[in-house]
């Protein structure tokens, strides 16, 4: 009875925990806002509010480790979190304003919803600042529903400059610099590597490649 017992909580957490351990990364363009300025690294323990006023209404809370998310609501992890890799203790989510002591960000992916935090320390990065940090150290990939545009490599980064090659199915994307919305490439395919500038993100803001964070 009790080696049954055993084995059956011991089926139980092998159901719980890989699916609470998933690491979250964007998928498709439409995983990232396209007013997003950046992202910000928050605490295990947050609180929205609907001013950058402590003395603000409270509109949502979030207390979350990496094994567990408990919000204000019933919406899953990937709703809240941009990137959550458990591994190297990183957990992002989108900023749509900042400010010295205060971030707006987008708690609610799927509709949309803003809130701000107080911020204690820097954590705020910049999607530049972000793409340099970890695309230059992990490289890229794009993101489903990019558009043909955004694969065509450019001799530079102006927007009627010569197109070298277009990117089918690369293997690997190495990233070199950020020059605006355009970055510096060198994309991996067929054993073949084709160096150049392709739009990372158009002039509305919506992004087509990202780190590929392991």
């Amino acid at each position: 009875m009790i080696k049954r017992l055993i084995f059956s909580l011991t089926f139980i957490i092998t159901l719980i925990l890989p699916a609470n351990a998933d690491n979250i990364m964007p998928k498709k363009v439409a995983d990232i806002n396209s007013a997003s300025i950046g992202l910000y690294q928050i605490p295990l323990k947050i609180v929205i509010y609907k001013k950058p006023d402590k003395n603000s209404d409270v509109i949502y809370r979030v207390n979350w480790d990496y094994k567990s998310f408990n919000a204000s609501d019933d919406k899953p992890a990937d709703n809240f979190f941009t990137v959550l890799i458990q591994e190297k203790e990183l957990a992002y989510v989108q900023v749509s304003d900042y400010t010295d002591d205060w971030a707006e960000i987008i708690y609610d992916k799927e509709n949309n919803k803003k809130g701000w935090v107080h911020i204690e320390d820097l954590r705020f990065m910049t999607w530049r600042t972000f793409f340099n940090m970890y695309g230059r150290k992990y490289g890229l990939y794009y993101l489903a529903n990019s558009p043909a545009e955004s694969k065509k490599l450019h001799t530079s980064t102006e927007e009627n400059s010569q197109i070298i090659e277009k990117i089918e199915k690369p293997i690997k994307i190495k990233l070199t610099v950020i020059k605006g919305n355009y970055a510096l490439i060198t994309a991996i395919e067929n054993n073949i590597g084709k160096t150049g500038y392709v739009n990372w993100r158009n002039d509305n803001g919506e992004i087509y490649i990202f780190p590929a964070i392991k």
